[in-house]
């Protein structure tokens, strides 16, 4: 299935949708350091490091707890 997903995401135009798609789609820690929106980057790498503290920097708060939310069921 991730080579599916990886199809796919090189296809996406906006350079920060293609990065956070490969990020969860490859596991790569890497491609959400390439996203330039600062609360998005945040967002991709609590998700690909399971680490929740990236998610109290993402700017706004309805990610914030969406991203709290999905770091701890990925746990």
């Amino acid at each position: 299935m991730p080579m599916v997903a990886n199809a796919y995401c090189w296809q996406i135009k906006n350079n920060d949708r293609r990065n956070f798609c490969l990020a969860i789609s490859k596991n790569e820690a890497n491609y959400c350091w390439q996203i330039r929106d600062n609360g998005w980057e945040k967002y991709c790498l609590a998700l690909v490091e399971k680490e929740k503290s990236y998610c109290w920097q993402t700017g706004d708060d309805d990610i914030t707890y969406e991203c709290l939310a999905l770091v701890e069921a990925k746990r």
